[in-house]
């Protein structure tokens, strides 16, 4: 019987073992470049109108990388417009509800994304779920004022393609109307009488209020 040569079994199969690591490390780096393609390519369609070949680009994106924060926004956003431009049919809406929710889900502190949802839900008639968003919209303002004043200040230097923050006040509106919604009328009343400097125990108005400024 002839004898095994150990040592170069060892060797052979760390060599097979290293092959096997530089294929898979190869795939990966292409899988990783493609995906930033896919990115642009996506983003060049979307700004050029052409809604219907950027979401199957982003689509193919988020199947890459799923956990893009920043591409889910976006990707929701164009589902958004793409819904409100044309007579989008049922299945049309449930896709862009998923991909806004998701969305949101993924960035919880984009009040300006969560707004977005709010609004997709009041119009399509679900107030329950539209206050509850208008509800947490009012709550971080209230606990993250800096944030609030920084992205303010951002605006007033010029920022890029920067979206003006939605006024407190039509945040608060809009809280009321979704309560109104849903027959929450006392409490849809007690927001919106602030708003007009209404006392609803005295049933008069404050002669110290004025109007907010626009």
């Amino acid at each position: 019987m002839q004898s095994v040569n150990l040592k170069l079994l060892i060797v052979l199969a760390v060599f097979a073992v290293g092959g096997i690591g530089g294929v898979y490390a190869i795939h990966e780096y292409q899988v990783y470049r493609n995906a930033d393609n896919l990115l642009v390519l996506a983003r060049e369609r979307a700004a050029e109108g052409r809604s219907e070949e950027a979401v199957g680009i982003y689509v193919r994106y988020m199947g890459l990388r799923n956990n893009d924060k920043q591409a889910r926004a976006e990707f929701a956003k164009l589902m958004l417009r793409k819904v409100g431009a044309t007579k989008a049919s049922k299945a049309s809406y449930a896709q862009a509800y998923g991909a806004l929710e998701t969305a949101v889900r993924m960035n919880p502190d984009d009040d300006d994304l969560r707004e977005q949802l709010a609004g997709f839900l009041y119009r399509t008639g679900n107030y329950t779920e539209s206050r509850q968003h208008f509800g947490l919209i009012r709550d971080h303002r209230l606990t993250n004022p800096v944030a609030a004043e920084a992205k303010e200040e951002a605006i007033a230097e010029g920022e890029k393609k920067a979206k003006p923050r939605t006024p407190d006040h039509i945040i608060n509106l809009r809280f009321a109307t979704s309560c109104a919604g849903m027959g929450r009328y006392d409490e849809a009343a007690e927001v919106a009488s602030k708003l007009i400097g209404f006392d609803l125990g005295t049933k008069s108005f404050d002669t110290s209020w004025e109007p907010l400024p626009d």
